[in-house]
């Protein structure tokens, strides 16, 4: 008889859990979707990140997929669905989607915490932490960057410094949608791999150092024009109706101190090329560091 009632309750107690699964149907450990890839602006933004932590002497960190598809999930659940209400901040997570409900603060506990989105999301093994930015227009990684390293709490989180100077963070992951942007920081590995950038077939390089690596070649500029494509990414100048003028150009940029500079023959013009880069997001960040000296420059892809 006691066998029987332990079998009934055993019974009983998977219904309940069957039940409760059914009325909630977020997945701890969901799989991301195939589909899922990093903007250029995303990757300029992680960049950044490492830039102002390795200016203040912390370590370069791994670009983490899986934090950075919680960092797009909530960013779009912040725009859409708004659950900054009633007393709950911008960390929280509204109803609408496949996930837990979050309100921040109210809800957090020491059983139940916002920062454990991570391991409910996704299959990474640990809590992260979340810094958030918002403004009534869309996002930039210049004007983000420079918020978070403006503020305090946002700063101190992403350095480890304060009262995260115990937490050593290996990962960030990121997200940017309309006027919201946010990073979450980990201390565990992600098991997760790289991350295609959207609309491209390429991929971001996760590796710490790799994002943060310029291209090494100083060699100076050809002074030959180049009319085959390359592959590469190109900051452009100036177009001309003939190579004189790009010659003349050319020469003014150099003395610039832009020693790779060089000329490009493309669609009956001649470009000059200030600088080249292997990816769009490197070429980005090359663009804004001289955006005093040529505003009117843009990125050719040739």
């Amino acid at each position: 008889m006691i066998k029987d009632n332990c079998f009934m309750k055993k019974i009983l107690l998977a219904a309940i859990l069957l039940i409760s699964g059914l009325i909630n149907p977020t997945v701890r450990g969901q799989e991301i979707p195939a589909n899922f890839c990093l903007s250029d602006d995303e990757a300029t933004l992680f960049r950044m990140i490492n830039e102002f932590r390795v200016a203040n002497g912390a370590t370069p960190l791994v670009l983490s997929k899986s934090l950075s598809y919680v960092a797009q999930l909530h960013v779009k659940d912040l725009h859409l669905n708004n659950p900054a209400v009633n007393g709950c901040n911008q960390h929280s997570w509204s109803d609408k989607g496949n996930w837990a409900p979050f309100c921040y603060p109210k809800d957090q506990t020491r059983k139940k915490s916002v920062w454990d989105k991570p391991k409910e999301l996704t299959k990474y093994p640990g809590v992260a932490y979340e810094v958030l930015y918002w403004e009534n227009a869309a996002a930039f990684p210049d004007q983000i960057i420079e918020n978070w390293k403006s503020t305090q709490q946002s700063a101190s989180l992403i350095l480890g410094h304060g009262k995260w100077a115990r937490n050593h963070w290996k990962v960030v992951g990121m997200a940017i949608f309309k006027g919201y942007a946010c990073a979450w920081f980990g201390e565990s590995a992600d098991p997760e791999g790289e991350i295609r950038i959207c609309h491209s077939d390429s991929v971001v390089a996760f590796k710490a150092d790799a994002i943060l690596q310029e291209p090494q070649n100083e060699q100076p500029g050809s002074d030959v024009v180049i009319v085959k494509k390359t592959g590469r990414f190109y900051i452009i100048s100036g177009s001309f109706n003939n190579l004189k003028q790009a010659q003349a150009t050319l020469k003014d940029v150099r003395k610039l101190g832009y020693k790779r500079s060089q000329i490009i023959e493309n669609d009956g013009k001649f470009r000059v090329s200030i600088d080249d880069f292997e990816s769009v997001e490197l070429a980005k960040a090359g663009r804004r560091k001289i955006a005093n000296k040529f505003r009117d420059a843009w990125i050719l892809s040739y």
